[in-house]
């Protein structure tokens, strides 16, 4: 009984009113498919990347052999316009999924599910130039035997040199290599017990911290169910991960060995996907799941469907350390996923909403009245 109660109260939440995006509008490039991430690389120009999670051409239920090619975009708020930017370097299979760009090392780094034996990589990436004319080169890849294909999720860099890293553990169990639907019934029995696990909270997964000089992999923080979205403060001594089926946000305290202490936990108005740390405001942003029932539908059934998603933007109170718990949560933007199903990640910038998508073509840019 008590299991069956976690997974309803994850799945039925109290009802909303998702208004149609008429402020919003979906931008797309010939090259661009889901853009499942997204990290600011300066007030007005947005770095996200392109490449379906989920959907008839996902890795999640294709394998990465069958997924559809990957990209980094540029955004420019302003004008809206969108620009590929080619990865100097990479010749394996780019299929991204969490990403986050450091103002420190101005290195951008990419879960990647490349489908390349021993799993699913992070790739390094110097963000070269100025912002007009960006260029991207890869630094470094790092792989783990400790994870196998698609259970990585997103990405943070940890210390200012850029010695170390942080990576959500999302999948509680290896995966197969072609995926969900590709792989036979196996994998879905597997997927079915995953998704059943992380409905009734059983803590499964865990945070790693990854040093970047010698690829070490080691357990920063366990005992989590589903760790999804992990953003990090600007002086570095706090780290926000996004439990996407407990409706929460868990905090914990960065000790000098690079370990994370958990501090606390504060419910959150929806399930969040992708979390960011806005360093000039020192709010949170969330991609937003306000209506998960519909999500769970829609992406059981393989339809896209009209998935409402939402930016949820979060005031913090403390000063860093173990002092942080949430202030306000206000909705930027609740829409009706009329104009762009489901929600994976979203940001502020220049009195816009960018949203992005899992699955959906494109991004959503919105006016923040």
């Amino acid at each position: 009984g008590n299991l069956a109660y976690r997974g309803a109260n994850f799945l039925i939440k109290d009802p909303i009113t998702p208004t149609p995006a008429d402020h919003c509008r979906r931008l797309h490039h010939d090259a661009l498919s889901a853009s499942e991430d997204l990290t600011l690389l300066q007030e007005g120009k947005v770095l996200m990347t392109s490449g379906a999670m989920i959907g008839p051409r996902g890795v999640f239920p294709l394998g990465s052999g069958q997924a559809i090619d990957g990209a980094i975009f540029l955004l420019d708020v302003a004008t809206e316009k969108l620009t590929h930017l080619p990865i100097e370097g990479l010749d394996v299979k780019f299929v991204p999924h969490g990403l986050f760009y450091s103002n420190t090392t101005k290195r951008l780094y990419v879960v990647n599910h490349a489908g390349e034996p021993g799993g699913s990589r992070i790739e390094i990436i110097d963000v070269l130039g100025d912002v007009d004319n960006l260029k991207l080169k890869l630094r470094q890849s790092l792989t783990s035997e400790k994870w196998g294909h698609y259970q990585i999720n997103d990405v943070v860099e940890a210390s200012e040199d850029g010695s170390d890293l942080y990576v959500t553990n999302f999948q509680a169990f290896r995966q197969f290599v072609n995926g969900t639907h590709g792989s036979g019934g196996l994998a879905q029995v597997q997927d079915m017990v995953q998704t059943m696990a992380a409905l009734s909270q059983i803590p499964l997964n865990k945070v790693w911290r990854c040093t970047t000089k010698d690829g070490q992999c080691t357990v920063a923080a366990g005992q989590l169910v589903a760790p999804n979205g992990i953003t990090i403060s600007t002086d570095r001594r706090t780290v926000f991960v996004s439990e996407l089926f407990k409706t929460a946000v868990e905090v914990f305290e960065r000790l000098p060995s690079g370990e994370l202490k958990w501090v606390s936990r504060f419910t959150v108005k929806h399930p969040l996907d992708n979390l960011e740390y806005d360093t000039a405001t020192g709010h949170l942003t969330g991609g937003g799941i306000p209506e998960p029932l519909v999500a769970v539908k829609a992406m059981a059934s393989g339809v896209r469907g009209d998935v409402p998603g939402a930016l949820l933007r979060i005031t913090l109170l403390g000063t860093g350390g173990a002092s942080f718990v949430d202030g306000v949560q206000t909705d930027v933007v609740v829409h009706d996923g009329t104009k762009m199903a489901h929600v994976s990640a979203g940001l502020e910038t220049l009195g816009k909403a960018v949203l992005g998508s899992p699955s959906n073509e494109g991004v959503l840019v919105c006016d923040v009245p």
